[in-house]
Protein backbone atom coordinates (compact mmCIF):
# COMPACT_ATOMS: atom_id res chain seq x y z
CA UNK A 1 0.00 0.00 0.00
CA UNK A 2 0.83 3.47 -0.86
CA UNK A 3 0.05 6.84 -0.25
CA UNK A 4 -1.00 7.34 -4.37
CA UNK A 5 -2.18 3.82 -4.61
CA UNK A 6 -4.07 3.03 -1.59
CA UNK A 7 -6.32 0.27 -2.44
CA UNK A 8 -3.03 -1.35 -4.11
CA UNK A 9 -2.51 -5.17 -3.42
CA UNK A 10 0.56 -6.41 -4.68
CA UNK A 11 -0.08 -9.95 -4.44
CA UNK A 12 -3.29 -8.89 -6.54
CA UNK A 13 -1.00 -9.65 -10.13
CA UNK A 14 -0.07 -13.06 -9.39
CA UNK A 15 -3.76 -14.02 -8.00
CA UNK A 16 -5.58 -13.00 -11.13
CA UNK A 17 -2.43 -14.04 -14.00
CA UNK A 18 -1.55 -17.28 -11.98
CA UNK A 19 -5.82 -18.00 -13.14
CA UNK A 20 -5.66 -16.73 -16.23
CA UNK A 21 -2.20 -17.73 -18.08
CA UNK A 22 -1.53 -21.36 -17.65
CA UNK A 23 2.71 -21.40 -18.32
CA UNK A 24 3.40 -24.01 -21.17
CA UNK A 25 7.10 -24.24 -19.81
CA UNK A 26 10.25 -24.61 -22.21
CA UNK A 27 7.84 -24.88 -25.59
CA UNK A 28 7.03 -20.95 -25.10
CA UNK A 29 11.03 -20.32 -25.81
CA UNK A 30 11.53 -22.80 -28.51
CA UNK A 31 10.40 -20.03 -31.49
CA UNK A 32 13.12 -17.66 -29.73
CA UNK A 33 16.26 -19.41 -31.72
CA UNK A 34 17.47 -16.92 -33.84
CA UNK A 35 19.10 -18.35 -37.14
CA UNK A 36 22.22 -17.32 -35.57
CA UNK A 37 21.91 -19.58 -32.99
CA UNK A 38 20.40 -22.28 -35.10
CA UNK A 39 23.18 -22.12 -37.21
CA UNK A 40 25.63 -22.72 -34.38
CA UNK A 41 23.92 -25.41 -32.84
CA UNK A 42 23.91 -27.19 -36.49
CA UNK A 43 27.53 -26.49 -36.77
CA UNK A 44 28.35 -27.60 -33.30
CA UNK A 45 26.23 -31.21 -34.09
CA UNK A 46 27.97 -31.60 -37.19
CA UNK A 47 31.61 -31.09 -35.49
CA UNK A 48 30.47 -34.19 -33.12
CA UNK A 49 28.96 -36.55 -35.64
CA UNK A 50 32.76 -35.70 -37.89
CA UNK A 51 34.32 -36.82 -34.82
CA UNK A 52 32.87 -39.30 -33.50
CA UNK A 53 33.21 -41.24 -37.35
CA UNK A 54 37.30 -40.49 -37.24
CA UNK A 55 39.08 -43.88 -36.83
CA UNK A 56 42.30 -44.59 -35.70
CA UNK A 57 44.78 -45.64 -38.44
CA UNK A 58 47.57 -47.96 -37.81
CA UNK A 59 50.96 -47.16 -36.35
CA UNK A 60 53.61 -46.82 -39.40
CA UNK A 61 57.45 -47.11 -38.81
CA UNK A 62 59.72 -44.61 -39.16
CA UNK A 63 61.11 -46.06 -42.52
CA UNK A 64 57.74 -46.57 -43.87
CA UNK A 65 56.72 -43.02 -43.62
CA UNK A 66 60.09 -41.68 -45.14
CA UNK A 67 59.11 -44.00 -47.85
CA UNK A 68 55.91 -42.38 -48.30
CA UNK A 69 57.31 -39.18 -48.43
CA UNK A 70 59.97 -39.70 -51.13
CA UNK A 71 57.38 -41.03 -53.46
CA UNK A 72 55.28 -38.00 -52.65
CA UNK A 73 57.57 -35.36 -53.66
CA UNK A 74 59.24 -37.36 -56.26
CA UNK A 75 55.68 -37.64 -57.85
CA UNK A 76 54.03 -34.20 -56.93
CA UNK A 77 51.44 -35.49 -55.11
CA UNK A 78 49.67 -34.51 -51.81
CA UNK A 79 49.96 -36.55 -48.63
CA UNK A 80 47.49 -37.07 -45.51
CA UNK A 81 48.76 -37.98 -42.12
CA UNK A 82 47.39 -38.51 -39.12
CA UNK A 83 49.13 -37.30 -35.63
CA UNK A 84 49.92 -39.55 -32.97
CA UNK A 85 48.29 -37.06 -30.10
CA UNK A 86 46.36 -38.21 -27.78
CA UNK A 87 43.56 -35.44 -26.66
CA UNK A 88 40.46 -35.68 -24.22
CA UNK A 89 36.87 -33.66 -24.78
CA UNK A 90 35.76 -32.08 -21.29
CA UNK A 91 33.82 -36.01 -20.23
CA UNK A 92 37.28 -37.70 -20.26
CA UNK A 93 37.12 -39.49 -23.80
CA UNK A 94 39.94 -39.73 -25.83
CA UNK A 95 39.23 -37.53 -29.04
CA UNK A 96 40.79 -38.98 -32.44
CA UNK A 97 42.93 -36.73 -34.45
CA UNK A 98 41.33 -34.96 -37.50
CA UNK A 99 43.84 -36.14 -41.07
CA UNK A 100 45.96 -33.43 -42.21
CA UNK A 101 45.95 -33.11 -45.88
CA UNK A 102 49.02 -31.05 -48.09
CA UNK A 103 51.96 -31.25 -49.71
CA UNK A 104 54.87 -31.84 -47.88
CA UNK A 105 57.41 -28.59 -48.54
CA UNK A 106 60.36 -30.50 -46.65
CA UNK A 107 61.35 -33.17 -44.39
CA UNK A 108 64.97 -34.36 -43.00
CA UNK A 109 66.44 -36.64 -40.28
CA UNK A 110 64.24 -34.47 -37.86
CA UNK A 111 60.50 -33.86 -39.05
CA UNK A 112 58.30 -33.38 -42.03
CA UNK A 113 57.00 -29.88 -42.92
CA UNK A 114 53.18 -29.97 -44.69
CA UNK A 115 52.73 -26.28 -45.75
CA UNK A 116 53.79 -24.36 -42.58
CA UNK A 117 52.78 -27.24 -39.75
CA UNK A 118 55.76 -28.92 -38.85
CA UNK A 119 55.53 -32.66 -37.41
CA UNK A 120 58.40 -34.48 -35.39
CA UNK A 121 58.52 -37.99 -36.89
CA UNK A 122 57.76 -39.43 -33.94
CA UNK A 123 54.41 -37.42 -33.75
CA UNK A 124 53.43 -39.03 -36.91
CA UNK A 125 51.40 -42.42 -36.50
CA UNK A 126 50.38 -43.06 -40.41
CA UNK A 127 50.54 -41.10 -43.98
CA UNK A 128 49.35 -41.77 -46.85
CA UNK A 129 49.60 -40.56 -50.52
CA UNK A 130 46.40 -38.62 -51.91
CA UNK A 131 46.14 -40.12 -55.47
CA UNK A 132 44.45 -38.26 -58.20
CA UNK A 133 41.61 -40.43 -58.42
CA UNK A 134 41.04 -39.19 -54.40
CA UNK A 135 41.57 -35.82 -55.46
CA UNK A 136 38.03 -33.53 -55.66
CA UNK A 137 37.56 -33.01 -59.40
Amino acid sequence: MSETYPNYDPTWPMQVFGQLYQDQGMKKWGGFYLSDHTAVLNQAATQQASIATRQLKPKMRTADLITQCRIAIEKQLPVSLQPDLITFNPSGERVIPALVSGRITSYNARELRIANTIFPWEAIRWLAIITPADLPH
